[in-house]
């Protein structure tokens, strides 16, 4: 049998044996992608960590309109269906196993269920190497899909690694891949994110080849512009904006439409970080308006986007009643997205606390907090997702010094250990202690942190 023939029987059982999951879910699924073989989408976000940059992977299959929607309880579980039964009814059968497991790895992923992810991914990547050797484009290519869900699991080590290895293995064996521009542009993302220098090389060799792979007007020329803004973001804020807005101007430029907002909200952030907040409130309004247009009112998208208008009009451009309103449309969003309660969700809860403080507020502030707090608790030891500063910051605000000390060291010691100690957010938490500290009246560990 030719390898055409072979491919064709291959995804026509895959295809076959996922039938009866899709039905069971009512005909929902995630959406096709858009661009060969397997694409990948940027996501702008809030990173869990409290650092707020462009994160996820971009190969070509993650373009889909349809990524990072959590998706309903039917999809889920027709999902996991699928999932438990791969080993089983193809055990004799592992290249389409190999496949299904890459295929249902990809649909969690696009789910932001990102351990179950990594458990398909690492099936996948272990099937592939059977079949294929240890090097073979095949397994570069389950390295790169497994590091893009290490990473917002909370593992960027372990995700740059595997980016690496990805990379290094694809050069050798495959350099004409049209996935090594996704690799290359990933690796360099995460590295934008914690400010070094080896980025800008990766990412100029990214948008070189996808220059010539897809010509000057494209959605993945002007994405790489903004993992280019990431990295100027660390010293230059006018650089940065001017990257952010080159990738706007290229994506309305587009003859299809494309996630304009995504790329207005990492400019806004450079705008109130230059303290003109007048001018950020615009962008991110737009920004809102951007998203709820490109993705609909009940997507993660469009709560990133209220979440940072909440903390403008709390922190920078006090108006409390619009922060309130901001941020508790954001937790809906959230709640509808996940009924059982998560990170994000008590994050949210923290800040709304945060909000109905500065109110004067205070029952309704602890009664708040407490509920986020037994949430953040719960959704870490169920997902061992990476901690977040906004519960014991607001734990300080109601002088529950010994309840937000733990917290926020855990978080210290999380982006000091992932991202090292120059990284913006480390500073910031390292700032945390110190203001915790002199809240206590502990001079003396204060001085440890500044």
């Amino acid at each position: 049998m030719s390898r055409r023939a072979a491919g064709g029987t291959l995804t026509r059982r895959r295809e076959a044996w996922t039938l009866s999951s899709r039905r069971e879910a009512g005909g929902h699924r995630p959406r096709p992608h858009r661009i060969p073989p397997r694409p990948g989408t940027r996501r702008s976000t809030t990173c869990r960590s409290g650092c707020r940059c462009w994160s996820g992977p971009t190969t070509p299959a993650w373009y889909s309109p349809g990524r990072q929607q959590r998706g309903d309880a039917k999809v889920i579980d027709a999902l996991n269906d699928s999932a438990t039964r791969i080993d089983t009814e193809l055990a004799d059968q592992p290249e389409v196993r190999a496949e299904l497991h890459h295929t249902v790895g990809d649909a969690y992923r696009a789910l932001g269920m990102f351990s179950r992810a990594e458990h398909h991914f690492r099936s996948a990547l272990t099937l592939y190497k059977q079949l294929y050797g240890e090097r073979h484009p095949k397994v570069a290519e389950a390295l790169f899909y497994l590091g893009a869900v290490l990473y917002p699991n909370g593992e960027p080590t372990a995700a740059e690694e595997s980016y690496r290895q990805a990379i290094q293995m694809m050069r050798e064996v495959d350099p004409e891949n049209e996935i090594l521009p996704f690799m290359l542009e990933d690796l360099g993302g995460i590295l934008a994110v914690k400010g070094e220098a080896g980025s800008e090389s990766l990412l100029n060799e990214a948008l070189a080849l996808f220059r010539k792979r897809y010509g000057e007007e494209h959605l993945t020329v002007a994405t790489v512009f903004a993992r280019l803004g990431d990295l100027y973001a660390h010293s230059d804020l006018d650089r940065a904006q001017a990257a952010y807005q080159e990738c706007i101007d290229r994506l309305k430029r587009l003859p299809v439409q494309t996630d304009v907002g995504g790329a207005q909200l990492p400019l806004g952030r450079i705008l109130i970080r230059k303290k003109s907040y007048d001018q950020a409130e615009a962008v991110l309004e737009e920004s809102l308006e951007q998203a709820r247009k490109y993705h609909g009112d009940n997507n993660p998208n469009v709560a990133d986007v209220l979440r940072e208008l909440a903390y403008l009009h709390l922190f920078h451009k006090p108006e409390y009643s619009k922060a309130a309103a901001e941020i508790k449309a954001a937790i809906e969003i959230d709640r509808r997205l996940s009924a059982q309660g998560d990170t994000v969700i008590a994050r949210d809860l923290g800040t709304l606390s945060h909000v109905l403080f500065q109110q004067g507020r205070k029952p309704e502030a602890a009664r708040c907090l407490n509920e986020g707090l037994a949430m953040y608790k719960a959704a870490r030891a169920r997902d061992h997702t990476p901690p977040e500063d906004s519960i014991p910051a607001a734990l300080v605000l109601l002088r529950r010094y010994n309840e937000a000390e733990p917290l926020l060291l855990e978080v210290y010691e999380y982006l000091k250990n992932s991202y090292g100690e120059a990284y913006s957010a480390t500073i910031d938490a390292r700032r945390h202690l110190v203001e915790l500290y002199e809240a206590w009246g502990k001079p003396e560990m204060a001085d440890r942190y500044r």
